[in-house]
């Protein structure tokens, strides 16, 4: 891999980078490991005296080599930014019975220096190589499909993503629908990377190549597919599956706090924290936007005797959206409604139509932060005459103190100017 990159044309640069990327693929123990162990070689290369020849030396030497183990490197793909990397991408979806699909699907790969743009998943094949600018950290991964054929809907489980150079893995959880007739409603899903070690790689890895047949998408593991079926099994149509659901609003108050405390220490040091960090802390599996989510789908309640489901929150903030639309401009909050209706409505355009219920949610949770208003945005929702209808007695917005301290987390939020990644607000940039 040294060899190839023709931006470097020293012996010395190329040493350089050996050891950098060594580091990156916490291999160099076992490099130095190997080169001191061929005594012809070091006899040839090295005088008597070398470092490399002295065991009693070396030894401790490369020992200590193995607490650069415990640290996540990049310190080769910082320096070349402009090379060309292959990743990977091994998918693997629901071996439920209508899980594999007929559409023509798509992801977009984005990291901090970069996206790979729009590519194809070519049908019939289940491990995809890209071959792309080195994108840096991978932080979010958004996959969809043209919801053609005769089976378009999509169970997808995970993607697995692989940098061939450096060896990092990067997994991105689905475990839901892409399809019309899901609840939801997506065909299209953001998924944020999640960086994994090496034996897990390789489970996950093998579950794809065992694949028996050569479809899209290779097979799942057993655990999520028993999740998926005791979950679906009384849901019809299917309905995207959440990791993050909550029995009470206790517990989504305290998934709030602590992915505010999260943010607020992200951003008091702020060279420490990388972008993809925030991008984690926002959508990620204990980051803002599922607190939310959760705390706003504890006591929602069926609002018509004729659908007996539970509303997914989207359709809470729509209903909301409706109700302001006929506020008048004397209203005293009216730059937090004027924001609000905007968001929404970018929301509503046919170019978001894919994105589905959950998506729109998780794009405006990341304006509101963006623009500094979420917390009068959550208020203006605690005002409305949906909150009272559409929420029983465990809502958080029949809970006065618990309400009052949930403004008072958001609020904190707005002494900070927290930017967001564009991938995440993909949708309002069409």
């Amino acid at each position: 891999n040294i060899k190839n990159l023709k931006i470097i044309r020293t012996d010395t640069g190329r040493a350089r980078a050996f050891i950098r990327l060594s580091i990156e693929k916490q291999c160099l123990q076992q490099y130095l490991e190997l080169i001191t162990s061929d005594a012809e070689v070091l006899s040839k290369r090295y005088k008597d005296y070398a470092f490399l020849r002295d065991e009693e030396k070396v030894t401790p030497f490369i020992k200590y080599l193995l607490t650069l183990s415990a640290v996540p490197f990049t310190c080769f793909t910082a320096s070349f930014p402009n090379i060309t990397i292959q990743y990977k991408l091994y998918v693997i979806n629901s071996n439920k019975f209508n899980a594999q699909s007929t559409a023509s699907a798509w992801v977009l790969l984005t990291g901090e220096k970069g996206d790979t743009g729009i590519s194809a998943l070519p049908k019939g094949e289940s491990i995809v190589s890209l071959m792309t600018r080195n994108l840096g950290e991978l932080r979010s991964l958004r996959v969809g499909h043209d919801n053609t054929g005769i089976s378009p809907g999509w169970g997808l489980d995970h993607i697995l993503v692989e940098n061939v150079l450096n060896g990092h893995c990067t997994l991105f959880r689905c475990g839901g629908w892409l399809s019309r007739s899901s609840r939801d409603g997506s065909i299209e899903r953001l998924l944020i990377g999640e960086r994994i070690d090496r034996n897990e790689y390789r489970n996950l890895r093998n579950s794809c190549q065992k694949a028996e047949s050569p479809t899209l998408v290779g097979s799942l593991t057993d655990s999520f597919h028993q999740e998926l079926t005791m979950i679906m099994s009384d849901r019809s149509p299917p309905r995207f599956v959440s990791n993050l659901q909550v029995d009470n609003t206790v517990k989504a108050q305290e998934m709030l706090a602590t992915a505010v405390n999260s943010l607020v220490r992200h951003r008091y040091h702020r060279g420490q924290g990388s972008a993809g960090t925030l991008v984690t802390l926002l959508c990620g599996p204990q980051g803002l936007v599922p607190a939310l989510q959760s705390l706003l789908s504890a006591g929602l309640r069926p609002i018509s005797r004729f659908n007996r489901g539970t509303p997914l929150v989207w359709e809470f903030v729509h209903k909301v959206y409706l109700e302001v639309s006929e506020v008048n401009t004397c209203h005293p909050d009216q730059p937090a409604i004027q924001s609000f209706k905007k968001c929404v409505q970018l929301l509503m355009r046919p170019s978001s139509s894919s994105v589905g219920m959950d998506g729109k949610f998780q794009t405006l949770i990341c304006l509101g932060v963006r623009d500094g208003v979420l917390h009068r945005w959550f208020y203006m929702m605690s005002q409305s005459l949906a909150a009272s209808k559409w929420y029983d007695n465990s809502g958080i917005f029949k809970q006065d103190s618990m309400l009052d301290e949930i403004m008072g987390l958001l609020k904190i939020l707005e002494d900070f100017k927290i930017p967001v990644d564009v991938s995440l607000i993909h949708q309002t940039e069409r």
